[in-house]
């Protein structure tokens, strides 16, 4: 069973749609994630100038949240002398985000790997 974590360190259980008010309750409450999907249409970043805003700093690592509920960190090591924005323009950080989708990706492969197994 995959879990999600939220924001303010809870967890929700898969299995069912869950509203990114669960993750944090500024997102607009028609957004859905669907369970058990990492898939994020990267182009709707641009199409639709999305803004990402930063949810929490743990572990050396700026958390921020696109506005349909995918969360994904951004590293301190990577910032340099560079400011972070309570709220950005999502394609600015759209290397994190793909970065963020490739390694939980590995990660359902890696599980499935050895739930097969």
């Amino acid at each position: 069973m995959q879990v999600y974590e939220t924001s303010d360190g809870g967890s929700i259980p898969s299995g069912r749609t869950i509203s990114p008010a669960a993750f944090a309750p500024h997102l607009p409450r028609n957004s859905r994630i669907q369970p058990g999907s990492f898939a994020m249409d990267i182009k709707r970043l641009y199409v639709t100038q999305e803004q990402v805003t930063f949810t929490h700093f743990a572990n050396g690592e700026f958390w921020y949240q696109t506005a349909c509920g995918f969360a994904f960190p951004v590293p301190l090591s990577d910032i340099g002398s560079a400011t972070l924005l309570a709220s950005d323009k999502a394609t600015l950080f759209v290397r994190y985000i793909r970065k963020h989708l490739a390694m939980l990706e590995q990660a359902k492969n890696e599980a499935a790997a050895v739930a097969a197994a």
